[in-house]
């Protein structure tokens, strides 16, 4: 399984996708993209879900719209070969860090309390400041959603920008179904443990 990065013809447009077949892929873009294809760079990896959404998450402002599809930026070659390095190191060092501790979230805890070494406190006031510019961005992030919205109004969306349309969806009513058949309710209940992280 791999990350593909394509070059289209000369100009610096790439293409960003995952397959378990990586040249079967390419040749079937080939077929319907006027320029010629050629392989930029691979990323082999049993992530490649998380490897493309990166990819994509950290060129999208690269984003090229001259096409429909989101999986083409347009993007300097040094540029994109620094970022592709980047994900490789996500791919090897970071992923299997969060896996394995996504596994230990659903195991039981026992009621030590470790003292923190240098390195964790190092860690620790880390992610305290990347923390504190994710709320502050987070922020700042939804002020600038409410202002294209407000340009948005009633209409579906603005080309090439942003889409609003209304979604219809239909959710169980939990507190309604445990008011009115309270038995049924209990009987159906399961219960699921999960560690909580919590910053101190």
């Amino acid at each position: 399984m791999g990350v593909y990065i394509y070059r289209s013809g000369d100009e610096n447009v790439f293409k960003v996708g995952r397959s378990t077949d990586v040249d079967r892929r390419v040749k079937t873009h080939a077929t319907s993209n006027p320029e010629r294809l050629s392989r930029f760079d691979v990323i082999e990896t049993e992530y490649p879900s998380q490897v493309e959404k990166y990819l994509k998450h950290r060129l999208r402002s690269n984003r090229c719209t001259r096409g429909e599809g989101t999986e083409w930026f347009e993007v300097d070659p040094d540029e994109l070969a620094a970022l592709i390095e980047d994900a490789r190191n996500y791919a090897d060092e970071v992923l299997p860090m969060i896996v394995e501790a996504k596994r230990l979230s659903s195991q039981a805890c026992d009621d030590r309390i470790l003292r923190p070494t240098e390195d964790v406190l190092e860690t620790y006031r880390s992610l305290v400041d990347v923390q504190e510019r994710y709320d502050t961005l987070g922020f700042h992030r939804d002020y600038l959603k409410a202002q294209v919205k407000l340009v948005i109004g009633t209409a579906s969306g603005i080309e090439q920008v942003a889409d609003w349309k209304t979604v219809v969806s239909h959710t169980f009513d939990t507190d309604y179904f445990k008011r009115e058949r309270p038995g049924l309710y209990q009987a159906f209940l399961r219960e699921s443990r999960c560690r909580k992280f919590n910053l101190l």
